[in-house]
C-alpha cells in the first residue's frame, strides 16, 4: 500500500484494484478488514476497494487517527459512533468485534483521540465542536 500526501496536505491511501492507481484521502476510509490475502478499504462515499496488500504492511502506513481492533481490522477513529463492551459501533452502522483482552486499552485510546481533537479545535477555532 502507497500513502502519500494529497494536495491539501492530508494522507492518501493506494487503493490500487487493477493496473492503475488511485488513491483516496485518509479521512474518508471508515475500515480496512483482512480477507486472505487481500485487504478490503471501505471509505465513507459507499465504495469498498479489495487491494492486494498485507495488514501489518496497512497499520504501518496509516496516520495516527487509525485503530487496531483486533488482527485484519483496522478502523478511521474518525468515524466511530461508540465503543461499549468488546464492539465498535461505527457512525454507519457498522459493527466490530474488538479483541477481548485488549478491550479497555482500544476505548482509552479512542477517549484520548476524542479529547485531543476537540482541543485542537477549541485552539483553532475557540469553539467547542462535537466529535
Amino acid at each position: 500500500m502507497k500513502v502519500k500526501e494529497d494536495f491539501l496536505g492530508g494522507n492518501t491511501i493506494n487503493t490500487n484494484t487493477g493496473k492503475d492507481d488511485a488513491f483516496t484521502p485518509t479521512k474518508y476510509v471508515i475500515d480496512g478488514q483482512e480477507y486472505d490475502l487481500y485487504l478490503v478499504i471501505c471509505d465513507s462515499r459507499g465504495s469498498c476497494y479489495r487491494t492486494r496488500m498485507t495488514f501489518t504492511g496497512a497499520e504501518r502506513q496509516v496516520d495516527s487517527r487509525f485503530l487496531t481492533l483486533m488482527k485484519g481490522i483496522l478502523v478511521n477513529m474518525d468515524h466511530i459512533e461508540q465503543i461499549k463492551e468488546s464492539q465498535c459501533i461505527m457512525k454507519n452502522g457498522s459493527v466490530y468485534p474488538i479483541h477481548v483482552k485488549k478491550g479497555k486499552e482500544v476505548k482509552q485510546k479512542w477517549l484520548n483521540y476524542k479529547f485531543a481533537v476537540i482541543r485542537r479545535e477549541t485552539e483553532i477555532t475557540g469553539v467547542r465542536n462535537e466529535c
